[in-house]
């Protein structure tokens, strides 16, 4: 029975890995499955191997709390809203990671997860869809690179993702393995394996059209080879790699026409966002509530003529309507921030932001609490320009915490056990 114990312990992280494989691609049966897959073998594991013993409230179940009272804004504002679109039953489902984890992340995790694993298996997951669109793409003939470029995109698009949620997924996944060839003791054909791979990964961000994850990209570059160069007492090589990666990522700005082309200098977002700090400084303190929120941005947007010659004449092509209304999936106002203080105010946004700080503050977990903090300004800077729920997945930011803070690298510092 012991055995079989110890045996069951390791299959949530199994669940969590499976997870992780499928978060670049598009919602759908495999992701439920698999999430379903790894809460029901969490709980089986806890109460198998009675996990609550030893069980304390300390300071870092904090983190966890404010996770699960952000996504109780959501119902609890409801209450106050006068509307109700189905926009709400998306949110409650779309945001559920913050309650689902904030539970697990109080009651406690076993530690048999390894950062490796993780970073081998979120490495192997861009090498498959690496190789899905190299599959596509075989049979296409362009006449230049701009055109096989944005060829190669509209298939990530059609069968991947977008480059926002694809972007986030590999710039994360660089993070786990930089911490595997930095920090990790595993093997060195590990390392190596995760390091080619790591390549490929950084090639596939620069050929997107993700402006957003270049630039995330590019800071990352830059801290990761200032540790590297640091830890082998190299750091004489810093500042001439850090100028290296400052005239490559200069050559590219140049030349790209996502930077340097005329929707560098007159981003739709600009005037998504003013509509959206008009609503929300109208109801400065507890927002609109989900559903009205979203509705008054919808009419507001369609009134306003910036908004449609600079932002909706890019979907003429596309359905307008959904259930006989104007599509909320594409009316949104492409900022965390600014969507959380229409729909929960200034309270919701302090509870967002205690989200992304407390992870690190009240984190015990040494040197790996850096590593979480790259992750969390991952997830910070894609929120900077999308909404939760579309293509910025809200499972990122819990989970991210919830990995960092549990898994085989702290289960000795933490003193807790196996099985």
């Amino acid at each position: 029975m012991e055995k079989f114990k110890q045996i069951f312990a390791y299959i949530p992280s199994i669940g969590l890995l499976m997870v992780l494989c499928t978060l670049p691609y598009l919602y759908g049966g495999l992701q439920r499955f698999v999430l379903y897959f790894a809460c029901i073998s969490y709980l089986i594991d806890y109460v198998l191997n009675k996990r609550w013993k030893g069980w304390q409230l300390d300071k870092e179940k904090w983190v966890y709390i404010v996770f699960m009272f952000f996504y109780l804004c959501i119902p609890i504002r409801q209450l106050f809203d006068p509307s109700c679109t189905w926009l709400y039953e998306h949110k409650l489902e779309s945001y559920l990671p913050f309650l689902v984890l904030g539970i697990m992340g109080m009651m406690g995790y076993n530690h048999t997860l390894r950062l490796e694993h993780v970073a081998l298996a979120m490495s192997l997951t861009c090498l498959f869809f690496g190789c899905q669109l190299a599959y596509l793409m075989s049979d296409v003939v362009c006449d230049n690179f701009q055109s096989w470029r944005s060829q190669l995109n509209e298939m990530r698009i059609s069968h991947i993702n977008s480059h926002m949620a694809v972007n986030v997924y590999c710039n994360l996944t660089l993070v786990f393995a930089a911490w595997t060839i930095l920090q990790s003791s595993c093997r060195v054909w590990l390392k190596w394996v995760i390091g080619l791979l790591s390549i490929g990964i950084v090639v596939g961000i620069l050929l997107s059209e993700g402006r957003t994850g270049q630039i995330t990209l590019a800071v990352l570059l830059m801290i990761f080879v200032i540790v590297w160069l640091w830890k082998q007492s190299e750091s004489k090589w810093i500042v001439p790699a850090l100028i290296a990666l400052m005239i490559g990522g200069g050559s590219y700005w140049y030349y790209s026409p996502r930077f340097h082309g005329p929707s560098a200098y007159d981003n739709p977002r600009l005037y998504l966002w003013k509509i959206g700090v008009q609503i929300a400084k109208e109801k400065p303190l507890a927002g609109w509530g989900v559903s009205s929120a979203r509705a008054e941005y919808v009419k507001r947007g369609l009134a306003d003529k910036d908004f449609q010659i600079h932002y909706l004449h890019e979907y003429e092509h596309a359905s307008m309507e959904r259930y006989g209304v104007v599509s909320y999936e594409i009316i949104h106002p492409h900022n965390v921030c600014l969507e959380t203080m229409m729909e929960f105010g200034i309270i919701g946004v302090l509870i967002l932001f205690l989200c992304m700080l407390l992870p690190i503050c009240l984190s015990p977990i040494g040197k790996l609490r850096w590593y979480l903090a790259a992750c969390i300004f991952v997830f910070f800077m894609q929120a900077m320009f999308e909404s939760l729920g579309t293509s910025l997945l809200p499972i990122w930011l819990p989970l991210m915490t919830f990995i960092w803070r549990y898994n085989a690298e702290t289960k000795n510092e933490v003193g807790v056990a196996v099985s």
